[in-house]
C-alpha cells in the first residue's frame, strides 16, 4: 500500500506530464491548471524534488508565455530547493528557461551565455535525458546564430552538433525532435537563397536539399505514426509556395488543415490565409474568399481566447501569491502567539517590556501600511496618465500600424491617404519606383524596424535588409543616415519650401 507522500509524488508526476503535454498541443491554460495543481500538492510535502520540478514547469511554462517576470520567480524558488542543488540536469534547464527571459527581452549576449553554461553543465552527463537536452541546447544555439547573427556557418556547425547527439539516442525516443530538427535544417537551406549572390545552381541545389529535409521530417513522423501531420504538411505546403509550384502547395495547405490542429499556433492559423492567397493565384476566387473569411474568423477567435487565457493566468497567479502571503503570514502569527504565551509563563515580570516592543512592533506595521498605500496611490496615478496619453495618440497612425502589423491589402492605400505627400515626393524625385518599393518606403517612414517589417510580410530579414539597402542606394542616402529619418526630412524640407 502506498503511503499519503507516495501517492502526492505520483500526482505531481502525472500532473506535471499532462502539463507538458498540453503545453505541445499548445493548450497553455491547461499546462498552467495542471502545473498549478501539482505545485499545490507538492507544497502540502515535504519533497524537495517534488517542489523544484513543479516551480521549473510553472517557469518554463510562463516564460513561453510571455510573463518573465512570474517565470523568473519561479526560477528563483527552484534554486531555493535542495533537490536543485544536486542536480545539474534541472540546473541547466533552469538555464534554458533563464535564456528564453533573456531572448524576449532582447539580451541576446545574456541569452546565449547562458545556452552555453547550460552546455557546460551537462557536457559529461551521458544519460539519455541529458543527451536530449544536449542536443536541444545545440539545437537553440544554431537557431541563435540563425535569426539573431544571421550567420548561418555558425548555424551549421551547430546544428551538425545537434544531429551527431540525436544520432546517440534511439530514435523512438526523439522522433518528435528529430522531425522539427529536419524542418528546420530545411528552412535554413531555403534561407540561404535570400543571399543575392546565391548563383542559380547553388539556389536550386539549397532547394532539393530543403525538400528532402522536409520529406524525411514526414517520413520519421508516419513512421512512429504521430497523431498529427500538421507540421510537416505545412513545412512543404510553404516549400512548394516558395518555389511558385501552387497547385502543390495547396495540396499540402489542404493536407495540413485536415489534419488535429493546436488552435492556438500562429504558424497553424496563417495556413488558411495562404490557401486563400494561392485560390487566388489560381483564378478561383470564391475559394479564395471562403478561407479568407475562415482566417479572419480564427484569428478573431485566437486573440479572444488568448486574452481570456491570459487574465485566468494572471488572476490565478496573484491569488496564489495571495495564498502564499496569507499562509506565511498565518505561520507568522502562530509562532508569535506561541512565542507570547511562552514569554508570558516564564517572564510575567517583564509583561511591559513585552507590551513596549509590541508597540514597536505595529508601529512598524502601521509605517509599512502607509508606504504600501503611498505606492499604491502613485502606481494608480501612473495608470491614469498612462490611459490619458494614450487617448491621445493618433487614430489615423494607430489604423496604420494594425494594417501593417496584419499585412493587410488595405495598407499601402490608407497610408497614401494619411501620408499623400510622400509617394508625390518620391514619385517627383526617383520616378519608376515599383509599388513594393513604396510600400517599403511607408513601413520604413512610420518607424518599423528590419526584424518588424520581416515578421508582418513573413518575408526573411536577410531579403527586407537587402532591398532597404537597394533603396538606400537608390535615394543616395549617406550610409550614417537613418532611412526613417531621411523620408519623414524628405517631406518636410518639401513643405518648407
Amino acid at each position: 500500500m502506498f503511503s499519503c507522500a507516495e501517492k502526492n509524488h505520483q500526482k505531481v508526476n502525472e500532473l506535471l506530464q499532462l502539463s507538458q503535454k498540453s503545453f505541445d498541443d499548445y493548450d497553455d491554460i491547461k499546462a498552467f491548471k495542471y502545473a498549478l495543481q501539482a505545485k499545490n500538492i507538492s507544497e502540502r510535502g515535504k519533497s524537495s524534488e517534488d517542489k523544484a520540478k513543479t516551480y521549473y514547469q510553472l517557469s518554463y511554462v510562463l516564460s513561453q508565455l510571455g510573463l518573465q517576470k512570474e517565470s523568473i520567480h519561479y526560477i528563483a524558488k527552484t534554486y531555493e530547493q535542495s533537490y536543485t542543488s544536486k542536480n545539474r540536469l534541472l540546473q541547466a534547464k533552469l538555464k534554458s528557461v533563464k535564456s528564453y527571459n533573456y531572448y524576449t527581452a532582447e539580451l541576446y549576449s545574456q541569452d546565449i551565455k547562458e545556452l552555453f553554461g547550460a552546455l557546460q553543465l551537462i557536457k559529461k552527463n551521458t544519460d539519455r535525458e541529458s543527451r536530449i537536452a544536449k542536443a536541444q541546447f545545440y539545437r537553440e544555439i544554431g537557431g541563435y546564430y540563425e535569426n539573431t547573427k544571421e550567420n548561418f556557418d555558425s548555424a551549421k556547425i551547430y546544428y551538425k552538433l545537434t544531429e551527431i547527439e540525436f544520432t546517440t539516442i534511439p530514435e523512438r525516443f526523439v522522433y518528435h525532435d528529430l522531425s522539427n530538427f529536419y524542418i528546420r535544417l530545411g528552412t535554413l537551406k531555403i534561407k540561404e537563397n535570400d543571399n543575392p549572390e546565391t548563383s542559380r545552381e547553388v539556389s536550386q541545389k539549397n532547394y532539393e536539399t530543403a525538400l528532402a529535409y522536409y520529406k524525411k521530417a514526414l517520413a520519421i513522423s508516419q513512421k512512429y505514426k504521430v497523431k498529427s501531420l500538421q507540421t510537416e504538411y505545412q513545412a512543404l505546403g510553404d516549400y512548394y509556395y516558395s518555389t511558385d509550384q501552387y497547385p502543390q502547395a495547396l495540396e499540402f495547405y489542404l493536407k495540413s488543415i485536415k489534419e488535429k490542429q493546436p488552435s492556438a499556433d500562429p504558424y497553424a492559423l496563417r495556413t488558411y490565409r495562404n490557401i486563400s492567397e494561392l485560390y487566388k493565384l489560381l483564378g478561383d476566387s470564391e475559394h479564395s474568399a471562403v478561407y479568407q473569411k475562415i482566417f479572419d474568423k480564427k484569428i478573431s477567435d485566437s486573440d479572444s481566447r488568448n486574452s481570456k487565457n491570459m487574465d485566468f493566468i494572471v488572476k490565478s497567479i496573484l491569488k496564489d501569491q495571495q495564498n502564499e502571503n496569507e499562509s506565511v503570514q498565518r505561520q507568522k502569527y502562530i509562532w508569535l502567539a506561541l512565542m507570547m504565551i511562552c514569554l508570558l509563563l516564564a517572564f510575567i515580570l517583564i509583561y511591559n517590556i513585552l507590551r513596549k516592543k509590541l508597540r514597536v512592533r505595529e508601529s512598524q506595521i502601521n509605517r509599512v501600511t502607509h508606504t504600501l498605500q503611498e505606492r499604491d496611490e502613485i502606481i494608480l496615478q501612473k495608470n491614469i496618465e498612462t490611459k490619458e496619453l494614450k487617448l491621445k495618440v493618433n487614430d489615423a497612425y494607430n489604423e496604420l500600424v494594425a494594417l501593417a502589423q496584419n499585412n493587410d491589402p488595405s495598407f499601402y492605400f490608407r497610408f497614401q491617404e494619411v501620408y499623400p505627400e510622400l509617394q508625390i515626393k518620391l514619385s517627383e524625385d526617383f520616378p519608376g519606383l515599383r509599388t513594393t518599393e513604396f510600400t517599403l518606403c511607408a513601413y520604413t517612414y512610420l518607424g518599423f524596424n528590419v526584424k518588424d517589417i520581416a515578421d508582418y510580410t513573413f518575408k526573411s530579414v536577410n531579403t527586407i535588409r537587402n532591398r532597404k539597402q537597394n533603396l538606400r542606394k537608390k535615394f543616395n542616402i549617406p550610409t550614417d543616415q537613418d532611412m526613417g529619418i531621411w523620408l519623414r526630412d524628405l517631406i518636410k524640407n518639401d513643405l518648407k519650401s
